[in-house]
């Protein structure tokens, strides 16, 4: 039997790197897309050494740059023709940060990772992924949506560093990856691809990685996370839909913690607003 193929971006902590793990149990082959290089082959060994599956593979992936996505996909594309699943699990979100920045690219910084990047990658990838019949991408929103019903992706405004804020920026990146589930969904038959979307609720990070806040706030993130999930209760939730025969005829689905379909935001079924968020990506990109 040949192995399952699975890309996973942002694998070298939380979730990302939790799901590696059980991946790479299960007996895929797990390619692990960090921005970090040292951090990323680390990681790769310690999820080879646990799982003791070989077949476990760092390339370094930063979604803010396209250079960068192009890059990567082209590794990719020459290592292994086809792809099983794409999981977006690579994002920014930095509640301390107070100014936007724009990428290399001329892009703000937070829309470019977690939005642009993905969605080029997904891009670059389509026929490896269609070549698996069908292949999964697996875009990871956040629960933390159903908390701004009134909020809308304006991905012009997106693109932009004025007025920036940074749970804005990233709930218009979050709403605009499952914008981007329901897009893939409709575009593809789905006995080439599926497109699937994680609703993910608040999950632990590890202290290193908290950013750095005034005590008040220190004191309110603390006590947030004391009900949070750990990344190990989330990860099976990724495995599942990359893996598991339930969901390879499964498209245009968002499952929740516990696997459990739930209903988007009627917003991103628009046609409309979907087709112009598509036309402006590729001016964003300059395709």
């Amino acid at each position: 039997m040949s192995l399952k193929t699975v890309i996973i971006t942002g694998a070298n902590s939380g979730i990302g790197l939790a799901a590696s793990h059980q991946l790479a149990a299960r007996g895929a082959r797990v390619v692990m897309a960090c921005r970090n290089k040292e951090r990323g082959e680390s990681a790769c060994e310690a999820v080879k050494s646990s799982s003791h599956n070989p077949h476990v593979y760092f390339v370094e992936l930063d979604t803010s740059s396209k250079a960068s996505v192009t890059r990567c996909a082209g590794e990719i594309l020459s290592r292994w023709p086809v792809i099983d699943a794409l999981i977006h699990n690579a994002a920014t979100f930095d509640i301390s940060q107070t100014k936007g920045h724009l990428t290399e690219d001329g892009v703000e910084y937070v829309w470019a990772t977690n939005y642009l990047g993905p969605w080029l990658l997904t891009r670059l990838l389509l026929e490896a992924l269609s070549a698996s019949k069908p292949g999964r991408v697996i875009d990871i929103s956040s629960k933390g949506l159903l908390a701004k019903p009134f909020l809308s992706i304006e991905p012009n405004k997106a693109a932009s560093v004025e007025d920036f804020s940074p749970q804005t920026a990233y709930y218009r990146s979050k709403l605009a990856m499952l914008t981007h589930t329901m897009t893939l969904a409709r575009e593809h038959d789905p006995r080439d691809l599926v497109s699937l979307a994680v609703w993910v609720p608040a999950v632990k990070v590890a202290p290193d990685r908290i950013p750095p806040l005034s005590p008040l706030m220190k004191k309110i993130y603390m006590l947030k996370r004391r009900f949070a999930l750990e990344p190990e209760e989330m990860a099976p939730v990724y495995v599942a839909l990359a893996l598991d025969d339930a969901w390879k005829d499964r498209t245009g689905v968002l499952v929740d913690e516990h696997l459990r379909e739930v209903k988007p935001p009627g917003k991103v079924f628009h046609m409309d607003a979907a087709l112009e968020l598509e036309r402006i990506t590729q001016e964003q990109l300059q395709l």
